[in-house]
């Protein structure tokens, strides 16, 4: 069996896991997205005034952070890649119906964000001084499922660590030697440099990173959108 060959039928097995995945977990998302909006009287609409205001406070705890420092944590692990080749394919394939769709599932969504969030702080603990904590904390200490706990943040460290910046990599330089012809390998450098330098500072370089770049980035997102239907 030639590579091609080995591709196709990769390629089919992805997509036929894919559909049986995706297929249901759409409308469980909806659904729980549903049941958060009930059971928090609709906190995304009901303090999003309060949500802007705490945008203002610039102070962060004894090893913690800022209301803005977290936004921008989260944002730039949010707006990427599927952020923009995402949309653009879901409405080539699906049509103008799909924003409709994206914006249900994205306000509806956002609760269950918040839900995590709460989970978060109510089950994080001090670790060497800094706040640590997320998923697989919340679900050791509140689920009192230490196993399931293990095999989320295992997951959760081949996702982030080589699945999802390859991902973005692979967009990067896919984009970069069309526009101007760069070699893929040497915007792989380039990214790893990067990176290197961000993540050797530990934890507090990510966040002065992230809120430095984070509000250019979302602006040029924004600006990305918007500019077509002017």
């Amino acid at each position: 069996m030639g590579v091609t060959n080995r591709m196709e039928v990769l390629m089919s097995l992805l997509t036929t896991v894919s559909d049986w995945i995706w297929n249901p977990l759409a409308y469980f998302a909806l659904a729980v997205g549903i049941f958060f909006t009930f059971i928090t009287k609709a906190v995304q609409f009901r303090r999003l005034p309060d949500m802007i205001r705490q945008l203002k406070d610039s102070e962060s705890g004894d090893g913690g952070l800022s209301s803005f420092q977290t936004l921008a944590l989260t944002l730039s692990s949010r707006v990427g890649v599927g952020s923009i080749a995402g949309v653009a394919t879901a409405i080539a394939m699906g049509g103008p119906g799909a924003i409709m769709w994206m914006a249900i599932t994205g306000l509806l969504g956002s609760t269950c964000a918040y839900a995590e969030a709460v989970l978060a702080q109510l089950y994080k603990r001090r670790v060497h001084g800094e706040d640590r904590g997320g998923m697989p904390y919340y679900i050791k200490y509140g689920l009192k499922a230490p196993w399931l706990a293990f095999i989320v943040a295992l997951t959760a460290l081949i996702g982030y660590g080589f699945v999802f910046p390859g991902v973005q990599s692979n967009n990067i330089a896919s984009s970069a030697e069309q526009a101007f012809g760069i070699e893929p390998w040497v915007t792989g450098l380039v990214i790893t440099g990067l990176l290197g330098v961000v993540v050797i500072g530990g934890a507090k370089r990510v966040v002065q990173v992230a809120q430095t770049i984070v509000p250019f980035m979302a602006l040029g997102y924004l600006l990305t959108a918007l500019l077509p239907s002017c």
